[in-house]
């Protein structure tokens, strides 16, 4: 029997019922989120650096002439925020998949070539805010200006029309061959704007790149950015699933571009889908107020496409497969998958479990749960004392336990701080909430609402329950394999 927490997809649809405002939409039925006062509640933003006891230094005569050269090249309006990336640690930081440091990596995005359109300056300025502040992260898409709409929908009709009479595989990615009717195509300019972005999972991945590694999120920048528009991660197979020939067989069926580096290694090169570069170029020349920024549209318009097999399209905010009906967001197993390529540990220690909490029935009702609360509140505390954020799904349920909309949102962890009277608030991250700074959730209004959670394999009991997070992948591999042999 199939796990239906394979249905539940995670695409921050049920934040807002109404027109979306300035402040968050606080509802009964939702977790009670508070914006974090400077004043009242400051919250110590670190990451994984002590800003306190750590004192960076440009020993290095390279690294202080790269130093120098990017100082010089953003302004001394920006000086401010690159300074602190010193002063943090986050600059000399070299915890990346290659261990470059976030400091080359930024000089890379100076000096190599970016893909056409992006400019230098523009892309590293915004990469220097973004790890400077990672809580600037934000998934709402920007308006297509009316003079690119014709050149676009133009565009889309070209390349849609090339792949359904198989002209040119290559030029459109995001669409599925046996999902073609015609040679023209239902996109308008009312369906490029998207109100409601489903990209919430994706950013929330982001956040936590710019948080806990920086030298790992400038790297994927500098390469996603670049004309190939590709980067490449290598990571242990066993990161994947549990074993050589589970992983391979994921790789395959989320047609991840990969290869064997060796018999316990596995290269993924990722990159966006095509329309991602459309998106970037208008958020870089003309963007909204409280809308992404170009980092954003490449970073999340990657992991989108690399968790929904390819079938993305930035344009939309859509994905065209079969799975979710209505092409919104990731289900909990894609999500699983991005993470655990994306947010690979570099040192080679396999600590990320993906936990299900919630089991949901055919209706999308949650009859029960694999965690008591006090065991899941223990579960993500402790990850939080092994230095780890904690990057969690939560659904909006009724007063019947029903799943609203089916879909839940993802955000991100970072904190706890109990109270006088024993209980415990959350602090995180929302990029969905149009309010640059932390959230706050208290334990009673976010533990029952929990659907998943990416936790430290040291917070789980040392027995031989199997990990949710496999079980509900071993279900898809047995559904898809299914789906293979019926066709």
């Amino acid at each position: 029997m199939i796990n239906n927490s394979l249905n539940v997809r995670f695409a921050g649809l049920n934040r807002y019922e109404a027109v979306k405002t300035s402040k968050p939409v606080v509802q009964e039925s939702k977790p009670e989120f508070q914006q974090n006062s400077a004043k009242t509640n400051p919250v110590a933003f670190k990451g994984w650096l002590n800003a306190v006891s750590f004192q960076a230094k440009l020993d290095n005569p390279q690294d202080k002439a790269m130093y120098s050269q990017i100082s010089e090249f953003i302004g001394k309006e920006n000086q401010a925020k690159f300074d602190n990336l010193l002063k943090t640690g986050k600059l000399l930081s070299n915890k990346s998949n290659d261990g470059s440091s976030t400091l080359q990596n930024l000089h890379k995005i100076m000096t190599t070539p970016r893909a056409d359109g992006l400019d230098n300056k523009k892309v590293l300025i915004e990469t220097i805010k973004t790890i400077e502040n990672p809580m600037i992260i934000n998934q709402n898409f920007g308006k297509i200006p009316d003079l690119e709409t014709p050149s676009i929908l133009a565009n889309e009709w070209f390349t849609t029309f090339n792949k359904g009479m198989g002209f040119n595989s290559k030029l459109a990615p995001h669409f599925n061959d046996a999902k073609y009717t015609g040679p023209f195509i239902a996109v308008t300019k009312e369906d490029m704007n998207v109100e409601y972005s489903g990209t919430c999972v994706a950013s929330s991945i982001e956040f936590n790149l710019a948080d806990r590694k920086p030298a790992e999120f400038t790297r994927l920048v500098a390469s996603l950015s670049a004309p190939e528009m590709t980067a490449e991660i290598n990571l242990k197979y066993n990161d994947i699933a549990k074993n050589k020939l589970e992983a391979v067989e994921t790789l395959n069926s989320f047609g991840m571009d990969h290869s064997s580096v060796d018999f316990d290694t596995v290269k993924v090169k990722i990159r966006p889908d095509k329309n991602a570069l459309v998106r970037a170029k208008i958020q870089q020349n003309r963007p909204d107020n409280n809308t992404r920024s170009l980092v954003d549209t490449i970073m999340q318009s990657t992991f989108m496409q690399l968790g929904s097999a390819n079938t993305y399209n930035t344009l939309l905010d859509k994905r065209n497969d079969d799975f979710i009906t209505d092409g919104k967001g990731l289900a909990q197993f894609e999500v699983n998958t991005v993470e655990n390529i994306v947010d690979n540990d570099v040192d080679g220690a396999v600590d990320n479990v993906s936990v299900v909490y919630q089991n949901v029935d055919d209706t999308g009702k949650v009859t029960s749960y694999n965690y008591d609360y006090n065991t899941t509140k223990k579960q993500i505390i402790d990850t939080l004392n092994s230095d780890k954020n904690v990057i969690m799904g939560i659904t909006e349920l009724d007063k019947n336990n029903q799943i609203v909309g089916n879909s839940g949102h993802e955000i991100t962890i970072i904190k706890a701080e109990e109270g006088k009277d024993g209980k415990t608030t959350f602090i995180g991250s929302d990029s969905d909430d149009n309010y640059i700074g932390a959230i706050s959730i208290k334990e009673e209004d976010l533990i029952p609402k929990i659907h998943h959670a990416e936790l430290s394999a040291k917070a789980l009991p040392k027995d031989n329950t199997k990990p949710q997070g496999y079980v509900l992948l071993d279900e898809f591999m047995k559904l898809n394999n299914n789906n293979v042999k019926a066709n």
